[in-house]
């Protein structure tokens, strides 16, 4: 088994070489963004209403984290999205990893679909 994984600048493109290669028969292709910050799931600390949220990037961003350090919430603050004048296309756009899990003989195949959709693999 090989995995492969390539990059794309816009999410559309990525979903698209997804739903190919799944028609194709590659039964492991996974889409993931990746962030300057790392989102961290906790129903508790993700409300507004629960009152831990300590900026309104971390409102903005993910719902009131308050585990982040000081450096970070900074980086959180000068992010596009939490200005109001960006959105997740224009943040996570740059930053799309398309992943494929196949036997090592259909490699090539899996590469030719994911450049011919915009990806570099």
């Amino acid at each position: 088994m090989s995995a492969i994984l390539s990059y794309f600048k816009s999410m559309d493109d990525a979903k698209t070489a997804k739903e190919v290669l799944l028609q194709k028969g590659f039964d492991t292709v996974q889409i993931d963004t990746i962030d300057l910050i790392p989102d961290v799931d906790n129903a508790q600390l993700n409300s507004p209403i629960s009152g831990s949220s300590t900026s309104q990037a971390g409102l903005s961003l993910y719902q009131g984290e308050n585990i982040l350090s000081p450096d970070a919430k900074i980086l959180q603050a000068a992010s596009p999205m939490v200005s109001g004048y960006g959105n997740f296309e224009e943040v996570a756009d740059t930053n799309v990893i398309l992943t494929v899990v196949t036997e090592s003989e259909r490699v090539r195949e899996a590469v030719n679909i994911i450049e011919k959709h915009g990806g570099d693999a």
